[in-house]
């Protein structure tokens, strides 16, 4: 298998896994940890590239460019945007404290 087939493999692998929704939401908060937002952003790309950009921009009324464009390292999506995209892909948002290592009493 050449280094191409490979990485092809890999990449139909992960959107595979991309498709279940307990993957998906730890895929994406695994790039929240990293603290970083463009790794946030590409992370969110992968999981709608694995659904359907198509079907992802009809179900969030979020046009196929400015997914691409909000989502691009130039991109900077809205918090509207972002809950849009999240409820397509059937997922949602939440909070938890930082671990601090303190006891909270």
């Amino acid at each position: 298998m050449s280094k191409e087939n490979i990485g092809s493999f890999i990449d139909d692998d992960l959107s595979y896994q991309l498709n279940n929704p307990e993957f998906a939401s730890e895929f994406i908060l695994a790039a929240l940890e990293e603290n970083d937002p463009e790794y946030l952003k590409e992370a969110l790309l992968h999981v709608v590239k694995a659904k359907g950009v198509s079907k992802i921009s009809e179900s969030s009324n979020i046009n196929r460019q400015a997914i691409y464009k909000m989502l691009s390292t130039d991109g900077n999506p809205t918090l509207n945007n972002l809950y849009a995209l999240l409820d397509a892909l059937g997922l949602k948002m939440s909070v938890k404290p930082k671990d601090s290592g303190k006891k909270v009493s």
